[in-house]
C-alpha cells in the first residue's frame, strides 16, 4: 500500500521549491498510509491501513493532539487493529526555524487476530525536535514511550524521524519512520497546515 503511494509523491518532489513556508506551525491535520512489520519469532508479521493526526494550538505554547489509525494485518485473515490517543503538548520555539515539543496522552488499543477483540489503554508520552534548515522543508526527530499492557514486545519505547516537504505553503508531502527493537512502522501521507500566510501554490504566480 506504502508503495502505490510512493509513486505520487516522488511525482511530486521538482513542485517542492516553489513553495516556501518558513515558520514552524502546529496548526495542522494529517492524513495518510501506515504499514507496519512486527519482528516475529520464526517470521515477520506486516500490518497496513489509514491513519489520520491532528494538532491545535490552544495558548502561545500549549497545543492539542490526537490521532486515529486502523490496519489490517496481512496473511491472517480477520485479523486488524484500531489505535486512538490524545493529549495535550507544550511546544517552545527557538526563532522560527527551531521548535522542541513534549507530549502526554491516552491510548486506547484495540486488536483481533480472530480469537476475539483484546482492548487495553494506557499513557503515551512522547517529545522531540522540530527543525526547518531551508524554507518549505521541515525535518523532525524524537520518540514516544507507550505504556500499555498489551504486547508490544520488549521495547516500550519507540524512536521517530520525520520531514515534510511542502508543495504549496499549506500543503506539504510527509513521511515518518518509527523504530524500535520489535517493530518498525513506515507513515506516507500529506499534512495540511491551516493558518499560513499564502494558501495557494506560487505556481499560480
Amino acid at each position: 500500500m506504502t508503495r502505490l503511494l510512493a509513486l505520487p509523491i516522488l511525482l511530486a518532489l521538482p513542485l517542492a521549491a516553489v513553495a516556501q513556508p518558513d515558520e514552524i506551525n502546529y496548526l495542522y491535520l494529517e492524513l495518510g498510509l501506515e504499514q507496519t512489520r512486527f519482528d516475529v519469532p520464526g517470521s515477520d508479521i506486516e500490518a497496513d491501513g489509514p491513519s489520520i493526526e491532528g494538532s491545535v494550538p490552544i495558548r502561545e505554547h500549549i497545543h492539542l493532539f490526537g490521532g486515529y489509525g486502523a490496519s489490517e494485518f496481512d496473511d491472517i485473515p480477520d485479523a486488524d487493529g484500531i489505535q486512538k490517543y490524545a493529549g495535550i503538548g507544550t511546544h517552545f520555539g527557538i526563532g522560527q526555524k527551531l521548535s522542541v515539543f513534549g507530549r502526554l496522552g491516552f491510548i486506547e488499543a484495540d486488536r483481533d487476530i480472530g480469537l476475539g477483540t483484546v482492548e487495553d489503554d494506557g499513557v503515551l508520552v512522547s517529545g522531540g525536535v522540530r527543525y526547518m534548515p531551508v524554507p518549505g522543508w521541515e525535518i523532525r526527530g524524537g520518540f514516544d514511550y507507550i505504556d500499555l499492557d498489551l504486547d508490544l514486545g520488549d521495547s516500550e519505547t519507540f524512536g521517530r524521524i520525520g520531514s515534510d516537504l511542502f508543495l504549496t505553503d499549506v500543503v506539504a508531502l510527509t513521511v515518518d519512520l518509527t523504530l524500535n527493537d520489535d517493530a518498525n512502522s513506515i507513515f506516507l501521507g500529506a499534512r495540511f497546515y491551516f493558518g499560513n500566510e499564502r494558501p495557494t501554490s506560487r505556481l499560480s504566480r
